[in-house]
């Protein structure tokens, strides 16, 4: 898994939502095989996990810069900005821009 873990943290920096099937086929695994020995590995599945290191990195930039939120979401890969707050929500129990307030005081 460890080409995997690298390319999620290459990609995520540079602004891209990894695909599961593309790390499984990095991996040399079916996306099924894939899945599963992520989730037996890492106790979350590849998407959960992607999610998680992506909002790591909007709340290092939301708590330490004064970029605009919609730049932040797309900076790690968010398209969509109503797409971005939600994930941030369901991730963190606040929106983003509360969070910022919160770690900016």
């Amino acid at each position: 898994l460890a080409p995997a873990l690298e390319r999620i943290n290459d990609e995520i920096r540079n602004g891209v939502i990894p695909k599961v099937a593309e790390l499984a086929d990095l991996c040399n695994m079916s996306a099924a095989s894939f899945r599963r020995s992520f989730e037996k590995t890492l106790g979350l599945s590849p998407k959960a996990y992607i999610t998680r290191c992506a909002i790591h990195k909007a709340k290092k930039l939301l708590a330490c810069t004064n970029i605009p939120i919609t730049q932040i979401a797309a900076q790690i890969g968010y398209e969509n900005i109503s797409g971005f707050n939600r994930c941030f929500l369901e991730q963190t129990g606040m929106s983003p821009s509360a969070f910022r307030k919160m770690t900016q005081n």
